[in-house]
């Protein structure tokens, strides 16, 4: 009877060690998934950041992320909105869908009751995972829903204190972008913002240089 038992308990221990080890073997697949995604990211960003060095204004910027973007950040829809404080109105010259860069034919966007307007006085990127049933809606909502684009994610462009505009994702499908799209998102945003700031400055000629600075930020908190 004592060798069935030591014999059933050895058995137990053996099992439980085969189990533990495939949990240990599962979280190591998921580890190495994981790195490998992380060392796609990097290397996909790396070559966003030297290729919009070499670019030479909006559109081939917003082309850039266009034709790579896919690959780190679900999107139906790419544009770069700038404020105008002559017209307090965002102009939002290109924007670009499947994959292709086209003139926008819109009208300037108002600078009251909608999105933009919120990430440009927080100076903060704003996820709406869902905009029909999000909280707080807007105006400009309505025309985009209607468009079919279920959720967004913003970003300030900001130089010197100041954001000059943003840098706009829209998805037709609700929840299609998170937080890891916008931390991932917030390490390029920044590089975004000086290749176009500096694109702006470069132009020296109105309408652009001079009209296209806006939104004082508020203080930074410490």
């Amino acid at each position: 009877m004592g060798a069935k038992t030591e014999h059933s308990s050895l058995q137990t221990k053996c099992d439980d060690l085969e189990k533990r080890l495939g949990e240990s073997e599962d979280r190591v697949r998921r580890l190495l998934l994981q790195l490998d995604e992380k060392f796609e990211e990097l290397a996909l960003l790396n070559g966003l950041l030297r290729a919009m060095g070499a670019s030479k204004g909006i559109k081939e910027i917003l082309q850039l992320f266009a034709t790579n973007l896919k690959r780190l950040c679900p999107f139906d829809r790419l544009s770069i909105a700038l404020y105008n404080h002559e017209t307090k109105k965002f102009q939002v010259p290109f924007v670009a869908r499947q994959g292709q860069v086209m003139q926008n034919e819109d009208d300037p966007l108002p600078f009251d009751d909608q999105a933009l307007r919120e990430v440009a006085e927080q100076g903060k990127p704003q996820l709406r995972d869902n905009i029909k049933d999000t909280k707080v809606h807007f105006k400009t909502d309505t025309g985009y829903i209607r468009r079919g684009y279920a959720c967004e994610l913003l970003f300030p462009l900001e130089a010197g204190g100041k954001v000059f505009g943003t840098f706009n994702i829209g998805c037709y499908e609700p929840g299609r972008l998170d937080e890891r799209h916008k931390r991932l998102m917030s390490e390029l945003i920044a590089c975004v913002s000086l290749a176009i700031n500096q694109y702006i400055k470069s132009r020296g000629d109105k309408p652009i240089s001079g009209v296209f600075q806006a939104v004082q930020l508020p203080p930074r908190k410490p």
